[in-house]
């Protein structure tokens, strides 16, 4: 492009947009800014061969640093380009930099041509990205004039990798957007659970968003227009396959109806067993009934008959019939449970998993030591969390992990070194069992209350003369 007048621009593109043209030197290059009067308005800063910088100013998102570039092809032309750039993006306004750098950073943005060669003018271009903490996203659109008729818009496709940095930050700014539409524009959406209670009109969690509004005509047109009028601003589309909606049991078919129309949405098809088969009524059992008291039972005393109920609720649902009548449970509860190597259906019980869940929590804090909790809790309720009984007033933490306590007990075994918190005949300090559970090899009416200690001499070794005095002889070798 040589040369571009105010007619040019109005034939182009229309007469309300501005622009400058910084003219091509021989027969190529050349580049043209343009940008719409009522929107922004351009202040060039600087401009050259190869790229045009100034400040765009945008009456809503403020001011931008916008680099529009056509790159050099040696390498030392293009070292220009970035010392200059650098001295332009300066300062806290947030910069964009797009155009024709003539070198790509991977060999997944090469078609076709000579092959991938990592060059000086590549590592300059990576090492001013890095400095400079500008990353590429692509996605530009552009279209050709050949012979005085404009091809179709071309869209250069590059866009946010999966597990790009950059990709939280692009949803937060997006979903805080959409948060401030609703607070601005939807006051009257949402729902409440009591008077007092703040009203909820959306909750977001990584990609996926609820919203929750009385089931009106009115108030379904005012959620879609807010809706659209979000995509519209990011480009995003509402997935209407994937989106589906949910009404209160009370409500009547004709505003079901209405509402339906207006969001485009299907009716949230709720699962059941009418239309599960034996495996998909475990499958559902297992991710949805029994992950959530699972959950509670490790954080939360929970009654043991309410984790009965709810095992009851999930045998009722797995061989109940389908028009809601008794069906015969044909497999007990205890043979569901086993792994399917042994014939079961690798079924967990509420009840069986909530010991082994509390089990883990008091297994972690005896082994961080200098974990905040355990100096908290070793502090208040002492040091042997093994002999530790539950008492009025007693925390919920402290309950739950002396139920862990109580479970874990059994399974381990302890180490001997001084003996002083190991009781003689409760703890399991000898093979796998309590010696209360062996057959009688002991003086057992002699050792109640003994603590280990009692055995051990003060350089460390065992005492065999009071070993000798209350065990067996064929105790007192596996001992030693």
């Amino acid at each position: 492009m040589s040369s571009l007048d105010r007619n040019d621009i109005n034939l182009i593109i229309g007469n309300e947009w501005d622009y400058f043209h910084h003219p091509a030197i021989g027969i190529l290059g050349g580049i043209l800014v343009m940008w719409k009067k009522d929107l922004a308005s351009f202040e060039v800063i600087e401009h050259s061969s190869q790229l045009i910088m100034g400040t765009l100013n945008i009456n809503v998102l403020g001011k931008w640093n916008i680099a529009t570039v056509y790159g050099g092809k040696d390498a030392q032309t293009h070292r220009s380009l970035w010392q200059k750039l650098e001295g332009c993006m300066i300062g806290d306004e947030p910069g964009i930099i797009g155009g024709d750098f003539n070198y790509i950073l991977s060999k997944e943005d090469k078609k076709g041509g000579k092959r991938f060669h990592f060059s000086n003018g590549s590592k300059d271009m990576k090492k001013f990205s890095m400095n400079n903490d500008f990353h590429d996203i692509g996605n530009a659109r552009f279209s050709f004039i050949v012979n005085g008729r404009t091809s179709k818009w071309i869209i250069a496709e590059n866009g946010f990798r999966q597990g790009c940095p950059l990709s939280p930050y692009l949803y937060i700014i997006c979903s805080h957007l959409f948060s401030l539409a609703m607070a601005q524009r939807g006051q009257d959406l949402g729902i409440q659970v009591s008077h007092r209670a703040q009203k909820v009109s959306h909750l977001l969690f990584a990609d996926d968003v609820l919203l929750l509004c009385q089931a009106s005509k009115h108030l379904a047109v005012k959620l879609n227009n807010i809706v659209l009028d979000f995509c519209s601003w990011t480009g995003l589309k509402v997935n209407n396959a994937k989106s589906q909606i949910l009404f209160n049991k009370g409500m009547n078919r004709v505003d079901i109806l209405q509402v339906k129309k207006i969001l485009k949405f299907k009716m949230l098809n709720t699962w059941g067993s009418k239309c599960l088969s034996l495996a998909g009524k475990d499958t559902l059992a297992k991710t949805s009934l029994l992950i959530l008291p699972n959950f509670i039972s490790t954080h939360t005393l929970v009654l043991k008959k309410v984790l009965h109920e709810v095992d009851k609720c999930c045998r009722k649902f797995i061989w109940h019939k389908r028009n809601g009548k008794k069906g015969m449970h044909y497999i007990t509860l205890k043979n569901l449970c086993k792994s399917k190597a042994q014939e079961g259906l690798n079924f967990h019980s509420a009840v069986s998993r909530s010991s082994p869940l509390k089990a883990r929590l008091t297994w972690r804090l005896i082994q961080n030591q200098n974990s905040l909790l355990h100096q908290v809790l070793i502090t208040k309720y002492g040091d042997n969390l093994w002999k530790a009984k539950c008492r009025n007033g007693s925390s919920i933490a402290w309950n739950i992990l002396n139920e862990g306590a109580e479970y874990l007990k059994p399974l381990l075994r302890w180490r001997v070194v001084n003996g002083r918190k190991i009781d003689v005949l409760n703890d399991i300090w000898l093979l796998d069992k309590q010696l209360n559970d062996w057959p009688v090899t002991a003086d057992y009416a002699g050792l109640e209350g003994l603590n280990l200690s009692h055995f051990i001499s003060e350089n460390g070794c065992w005492d065999l003369e009071e070993l000798q005095c209350f065990f067996h002889e064929d105790i007192i070798t596996m001992v030693l």
